[in-house]
């Protein structure tokens, strides 16, 4: 224990020097912070420090944590104020509970150093390692010191000659309980890997941080650097030994956390690093799925190089469909090229096409129909690609579909057609056109509505006039035995039942 303390000691005392240099210049050497207001900010950069204490004082007391910092600074340097190293700590404390970064570094010392109040060890890691996690690359940077510092050796006194003791350095014989390793190794590390910080994860690294540290979701620093795409600290941790196969708790390692978010040069550095790219999680994601499912065309690309293009023709269908619902032409035709299979089908008969079709994304539609896509292929409600685009309302997917070569004469199990969605959904372009392509202007879905008595129900005067224009029998009726007319004057759509008329 006296040796431990011993190395502290000399740590405290490169602190309590380091604590005296740097107080002298803290005003001059920063701006106040934007909680400050201006005169306080003229105050300090004019060097009226009896002023800016005065002033400062008031918003300390009033709870302003960058006030509470300046005004301990004041207090440790002594400008304006006389010095008094309790009083600097009174405030830095303060302003360190209030979630101040830099003043829970200087707490962190002051506490180590006993600088305005008792040494205390435990309480002064414990603000450092609250520094380092808010990102402080100092109190990372003296948190690691600390781990490293190597106590003396046990000195004892072996014999005594002509008045003079023999010592001897050998180590101690006596059992000693192991010294726990500091929280650094959680909460700096942890931390340093993922905000990036590269120099002082190589820091801790070198007083020999754990890589194997998991956080509460079991991520290790490998883990947490390659979510956040800090390609330095992946090439650090990489370097020194970091192991890409640990999964955290739902199974995922650093590569599929990194193709999650995109980040392409971290995936680059850790396919180098022996990545398994055919690793799968707990819920059967893998990289390639995950980079995917964000639309992450590079890292795709890079996963697919990789050896990734096996587990795509084995599964094709469902990435390729993955894709198309948001992804660009780019992604889709990378896919198709290294082995999806086109007009693969879900558990619901539905293709990519169809997924394209109902989120309405025009760029996959045009990258499927340029690899021959099949566009007649419905899903077990027999609704086609085109079918499914109206039912969304999107009717420029509909039309590009319409003029790609999609039917215009497709029915779903419900008896709905082009000509029906089109009339519900006010897409007046669209009935025209598949008009003109010799749909059926008075064929009926499961209920006996015409495309006529769909618009006359719903108001859509436009449909009506351009569905009479082009020939609909107005006399038809539906189940119930009402015509356009009859569910026109129901729905108080006067306007469209004059028309009717």
């Amino acid at each position: 224990m006296e040796r431990l303390s011993s190395a502290i000691a000399t740590v405290g005392m490169m602190i309590g020097c380091l604590l005296v240099g740097a107080s002298i210049q803290t005003l001059q050497a920063q701006t106040p912070g934007d909680g400050l207001d201006s005169a306080i900010k003229s105050a300090v950069r004019a060097g009226a420090f009896e002023k800016a204490a005065s002033l400062l004082e008031e918003a300390a007391r009033a709870g302003n944590a960058e006030a509470q910092y300046q005004l301990a600074s004041l207090y440790r340097s002594g400008r304006g104020v006389p010095q008094d190293a309790a009083h600097a700590f009174e405030w830095m404390l303060a302003a360190a509970k209030a979630g101040h970064p830099k003043a829970q570094f200087n707490v962190g010392k002051m506490l180590l150093a006993g600088h305005g109040t008792p040494v205390d060890r435990k309480q002064g890691e414990h603000w450092l390692q609250r520094a380092a996690a808010a990102g402080s690359d100092n109190a990372v940077a003296l948190l690691a010191e600390m781990a490293s510092a190597k106590p003396e050796p046990h000195r004892s006194i072996t014999a005594k000659t002509g008045g003079w003791e023999t010592i001897s350095t050998a180590p101690d014989p006596r059992p000693m309980a192991p010294t726990p390793r500091p929280e650094v190794d959680r909460t700096a590390l942890l931390s340093a890997a993922w905000r990036g910080q590269a120099k002082a994860l190589a820091t801790l690294i070198a007083a020999g941080a754990n890589l194997e540290l998991k956080d509460e979701a079991g991520n290790t620093p490998l883990a947490l650097a390659a979510a956040s795409g800090s390609a330095p600290a992946v090439d650090i941790l990489l370097a020194a030994g970091a192991k890409a196969e640990i999964r955290n708790t739902v199974g995922e390692r650093p590569l599929l956390l990194a193709s999650r978010k995109g980040h392409s040069e971290v995936v680059s550095q850790l396919l180098v690093g022996k990545g398994d790219v055919s690793a799968v999680s707990k819920d059967g994601t893998t990289a390639l799925v995950a980079a995917v499912r964000g639309c992450h065309g590079k890292v795709a690309e890079l996963l697919l190089r990789a050896g990734a293009a096996q587990e795509l023709r084995q599964v094709g269908g469902t990435i390729l469909a993955t894709a198309a619902k948001a992804c660009s032409a780019d992604l889709i035709v990378v896919l198709l090229e290294n082995g999806a299979a086109i007009d693969a089908v879900d558990e619901h008969s539905r293709t990519a096409l169809w997924m394209a079709a109902e989120a309405g994304n025009l760029a996959a539609i045009d990258a499927l129909f340029a690899s021959k896509t099949n566009s007649g292929i419905a899903d077990k409600d027999g609704r086609t690609p085109v079918l499914r685009a109206l039912e969304n309302g999107h009717g420029p997917v509909a039309l590009r579909l319409l003029k790609l070569g999609a039917s215009a004469k497709d029915k779903a199990n419900s008896g709905n057609t082009a000509l029906l969605l089109a009339a519900r959904a006010g897409l007046v372009d669209v009935i025209e056109h598949v008009i003109r392509a010799g749909a059926p202007i008075d064929s009926r879905n499961a209920n006996g509505d015409t495309a006529l008595i769909i618009a006359a129900h719903d108001g859509r005067i436009d449909v009506v006039r351009a569905l009479l224009t082009a020939g609909a029998n107005r006399d038809l009726r539906n189940k119930k035995r009402e015509t356009a007319l009859d569910v026109a004057r129901n729905a108080a759509h006067f306007e469209v039942a004059t028309l009717l008329q």
